[in-house]
């Protein structure tokens, strides 16, 4: 087995990081817009760390395959802190917490995270453009064939994030989805 230098793996952490970054910025943006310029209490919602944490993962994979070390760990709480201005100390703490005691609010984002992602991939000529082209929301980039437009991942996001983590009428109980529920 050949040896890894740390110095590679942290190169890619680094690429990771820049390119989950420049994907979901648009879209945190969109978050800010919509709750207001101090959202900080959206990403303390358990939907929403699962979301977002995983949408890092899965685009930092994708740009640079950092390993699932603590390059991994690093990616995803600097990412966190460059897109929500939330603190990155205690974001592994949380997910693992949430993770452990199987919070259905936190699986559900998670697993909802992947339906973003692949739509973002497929609405991109390459994925690693991500990372490099600064043209990314120019939506001549954009396939027509299977791609969303950017309105219509904004309209994703907003589904998937945004209807999900407003709080309920009062008196009303809401599913893990966002559905009512009994």
């Amino acid at each position: 087995m050949p040896r890894r230098f740390p110095v590679l793996s942290f190169w890619r952490a680094r690429r990771g990081r820049k390119a989950a970054v420049a994907a979901l910025k648009p879209y945190v943006e969109e978050t800010r817009r919509v709750f207001g310029a101090d959202c900080g209490a959206v990403w303390e919602h358990p939907y929403a760390v699962g979301f977002l944490v995983n949408l890092i993962t899965l685009a930092a994979a994708e740009a640079a395959d950092p390993e699932p070390t603590e390059a991994l760990g690093l990616v995803q709480s600097e990412s966190w802190q460059a897109l929500t201005g939330v603190p990155a100390e205690l974001i592994g703490q949380k997910v693992s917490l949430l993770s452990i005691a199987d919070d259905a609010h936190f699986i559900s984002g998670r697993d909802n995270a992947f339906i973003f992602f692949e739509a973002l991939c497929n609405s991109q000529r390459d994925p690693l453009q991500l990372l490099t082209d600064t043209t990314a929301s120019d939506p001549s980039v954009f396939r027509s064939d299977t791609s969303r437009t950017p309105a219509q991942l904004a309209e994703l996001w907003n589904e998937l994030l945004h209807a999900r983590i407003r709080p309920a009428p009062a008196g009303l109980q809401l599913d893990p989805r966002g559905n009512p529920s009994g």
